[in-house]
């Protein structure tokens, strides 16, 4: 059921039904290249090995000569640097304009896990960044367990964004079940009032960033470019580390509680499954994107991966596939310890795998078969080398992954501040030394 769910949404996307494109060489681009990708992705042979060029969500600001926070801030100027980018630059996909995040939206809510240029960082500063700390109290496990819609009105969302503290005053839904005038007549606080009332606010610009982000969206398929993945998810490990526990928290939890961890992980795996599906109804392209953050080699021990990370991180990969969804799963660090693991016990479905640092000789020899490979071209090189350096690179990697097919040509990380003529050299390289024959 799942193969033929993930065939559906491939052919969905390939055919781009109701969309219109500029000309009928977009037409012929888009379906040339969502084919490139669709055949690599079930290991078949396309006509060249597929790019994916490592742009970081800053990349077109830097090209365009203005800074993410402009582009966070002035949606106009989002726009029209990402149009700038896709009408000079040869590519086979885009990365997706929702990745710069509304930087208003985050003032208006008084965000306190992120930081952005202009809010915490500088101005000109390339990125934005998120603020790790114990939102969760380790002795909270039980209550998040019991009712997570509660805990996340009343506590995570006050301790979080410091406008909308006076939801801490909320009765627990449970209270208002059976009776909807008694929940409005426990809103009348003041502070609860204060809270709603920038909740309204931050949505009403939250809608304005996302009617423009679809519009820059909608604009790059129209001129031939294939949306590669509109969804995220988290493996659960990351979820719980990165957003509530801390690092050093969810270690210690390992340690201290490791069966409690174990049930919170699985509800976050569930959670994060259905957020996803419910998601999916209203995207066009297949892929999921799952970057990894906590798993890699050295972080853990092989052993903690298999009892910690790897069973939640499945359990999506195959509730993704089982709805037919195909996961593109970004392994951030180096990964070599993990392959045989991951061939050994990989959920049966389309999906690719993509590395930041891994050996790819390896990648391709054990997981090849069975799944789509992609990545490991060093950012550094992309940033600072030669044309002639990163063409040499990308060949490397050409031939070490080609045969065969299932290899996409993929940086180990997007880069801000990219050479141009380095992007620009990637896509020759693949022109040159990707083709198959037919």
């Amino acid at each position: 059921m799942g193969f033929e769910r993930q065939q559906e949404r491939l052919k969905k996307w390939s055919e781009a039904e109701g969309i219109f494109f500029e000309s009928e060489e977009a037409k012929f681009q888009y379906k040339r290249r969502t084919e490139r990708f669709v055949r690599a992705v079930i290991l078949q042979l396309p006509d060249r090995v597929p790019v994916f060029l490592p742009m970081g969500v800053s990349f077109p600001a830097y090209y365009c000569g203005i800074t993410l926070k402009q582009m966070m801030y002035d949606y106009d100027a989002l726009e029209k640097a990402w149009l700038k980018v896709a009408r000079e630059f040869d590519m086979d996909t885009f990365g997706p304009p929702v990745l710069v995040h509304p930087a208003r939206v985050f003032e208006l809510i008084g965000c306190r896990y992120w930081v952005w240029p202009g809010n915490g960082l500088p101005d000109d500063s390339e990125i934005y960044q998120y603020v790790e700390d114990e939102y969760l109290y380790a002795d909270e496990y039980d209550e998040l367990l019991k009712d997570p819609t509660d805990f996340f009105l009343r506590k995570l969302l006050p301790r979080t964004c410091s406008k909308l503290s006076g939801l801490k005053k909320l009765k627990t839904p449970k209270c208002f079940l059976f009776d909807p005038a008694l929940l409005v007549f426990n809103l009348v606080e003041d502070e609860i009032q204060e809270a709603l009332e920038t909740l309204i606010d931050s949505i009403r610009e939250c809608r304005i960033w996302l009617q423009k982000i679809t519009k820059i969206a909608e604009e790059l398929v129209q001129m031939g470019y294939p949306r590669l993945w509109e969804l995220i998810a988290t493996a659960p490990f990351d979820f719980l580390g990165d957003t509530l526990r801390g690092t050093k928290g969810i270690f210690l939890d390992m340690y201290r509680q490791p069966s409690k961890l174990m049930e919170v992980l699985d509800l976050c795996a569930d959670l994060i499954i259905q957020r996803i599906i419910e998601s999916s109804e209203n995207v066009i392209a297949p892929f999921v994107f799952i970057p990894l953050h906590k798993g890699y080699d050295g972080f853990m021990s092989p052993q903690q991966y298999q009892i910690f990370y790897w069973p939640g991180l499945k359990k999506i990969l195959c509730g993704l596939i089982n709805n037919g969804l195909i996961p593109w799963v970004f392994a951030e660090g180096n990964y070599n310890q993990r392959i045989e693991l991951i061939a050994d016990d990989l959920p049966k479905g389309y999906m690719v795998w993509h590395f930041e640092h891994v050996d790819m000789k390896k990648a391709k020899e054990i997981l090849g078969k069975k799944v789509c490979i992609a990545g490991n071209l060093s950012p550094l090189l992309v940033q600072n080398g030669t044309p002639e350096e990163v063409e040499r690179e990308c060949r490397i990697l050409i031939e070490t992954c080609k045969e065969g097919g299932g290899y996409i040509l993929a940086g180990g990380a997007s880069v801000n501040k990219a050479k141009p003529e380095n992007m620009r050299a990637i896509m020759k390289t693949a022109e040159k030394y990707g083709k198959y024959i037919s």
